[in-house]
């Protein structure tokens, strides 16, 4: 059974949207209305931008909900705090950690900060990702004095190294390795599986050839020229 502290994120997530990364905090207004204070992920050219925003919330139904169940479940919280919404969404240990936070951090900025941070060491080697809008893979993770992971990403015959995480998108990619291979296809090179699967791609309006997909994935990379290494400073 889901809390009501459920219930309240997903409003917050399903109004906002799928731009919505983390909730920020809650301010009370009045009896019933909150300012919703939270971090804001979107994406220009497949490159993330953070930005602090906030939307306002009459929670009267979760609220209201939320009085009927204690009362039912015979609780014996004072019911004067139960129209406070971080009462409903946070346990008591965790509001006493929030008050910690918000008396350490008096300033967004700071959340947003730690928001990047999380972000940026969410990456993991191996993972397909957009870097400067174009596919890339993750190589190589570097340590750092800082708590922000710098990452290895090689595009073509390109590796950046010391890429930070919040230049970064995850690429989804379809796995294939189930689907049958095409045997007349399958005989043809690499460099010519290429020119038809981009060919493809011009006819079909951005939608490449499966089946040719499917054999590139399992064809080794090929090498157009010599390797090319760019440290990006940090």
């Amino acid at each position: 059974m889901e809390t009501y502290s459920d219930e309240i994120l997903k409003r917050i997530k399903s109004s906002i949207g799928i731009s919505f990364y983390k909730l920020i905090s809650i301010e009370k207004i009045d009896e019933l209305n909150h300012k919703v204070i939270y971090i804001d992920l979107g994406y220009r050219n497949n490159t993330p931008i953070f930005s602090i925003r906030y939307a306002f919330f009459d929670f009267k139904v979760e609220l209201r909900d939320s009085r009927i169940d204690l009362i039912l479940n015979d609780k014996q919280e004072c019911l004067d705090d139960i129209f406070d919404v971080e009462s409903v969404i946070y346990s008591d240990e965790q509001r006493k950690t929030l008050e910690r936070l918000r008396m350490q951090k008096t300033k967004n900025g700071d959340e947003l900060n730690d928001a990047k941070i999380e972000y940026s060491n969410s990456f993991k080697v191996g993972e397909h990702v957009y870097y400067n809008g174009y596919h890339g893979i993750i190589t190589f993770k570097h340590k750092s004095k800082t708590n922000l992971c710098l990452w290895t990403v090689k595009v073509g015959n390109t590796e950046y190294r010391y890429v930070e995480g919040i230049k970064l998108k995850t690429r989804k990619v379809r796995d294939l390795s189930k689907m049958p291979l095409d045997e007349k296809l399958n005989k043809l090179s690499t460099e010519k599986l290429l020119k038809m699967y981009k060919r493809s791609l011009v006819v079909n309006k951005g939608i490449g050839n499966i089946e040719i997909k499917r054999i590139l994935n399992e064809r080794e990379h090929v090498q157009k020229g010599e390797n090319i290494i760019i440290n990006i400073p940090h």
